[in-house]
């Protein structure tokens, strides 16, 4: 399957981007997932090495990872959830006349806080990947007993 079918349904379902007609076309979607591609591999280093083109947008070999494309499709919903944010804060307005009152700028905060949690989102998958798969506090248990040595079999005191 191309990841075309893979991240970008994954995407527009990131950015609630799912009902037709759709905010942002399968072909702009896709050129954000080949730029958000290439944020991702220089931040982390995956077993495959991608080769992604910009101009023909395409990530080659088609990506089988798992952990590259949920990274790669959070960057992406983090890059989109910003690009709106940064449109609704321009165009915020805060108008009073008399008992009339027009207010934008709760729109754009919601966005921005949107925006946060996608890439905070991201931000902890980044973390999760680079620490192995993301299992925090994970240990490697052993034949230990505590007042038992390990070496000789025999308890302490």
């Amino acid at each position: 399957m191309a990841w075309q079918d893979t991240i970008v349904p994954i995407v527009r379902g990131l950015v609630f981007d799912l009902t037709s007609p759709y905010v942002y076309s399968c072909t702009r979607l896709e050129e954000l997932v080949v730029v958000s591609a290439v944020l991702v591999i220089q931040e982390l280093t995956f077993p495959i090495s991608y080769t992604i083109n910009l101009e023909a947008i395409t990530i080659t070999p088609d990506p089988t990872d798992e952990d590259f494309i949920a990274l790669v499709a959070l960057r992406t919903a983090c890059l989109i959830s910003h690009g709106e944010h940064r449109d609704a804060a321009k165009k915020a307005i805060s108008f009073k006349d008399g008992p009339a009152f027009v207010d934008t700028k709760e729109r754009a905060k919601y966005l921005g806080d949107l925006a946060e949690g996608a890439c905070t989102a991201y931000a902890r998958a980044k973390v999760n990947y680079q620490m192995g798969d993301g299992t925090l506090g994970r240990a490697i248990v052993g034949p230990y007993a505590a007042g038992q040595s390990s070496e000789t079999g025999r308890r302490f005191g």
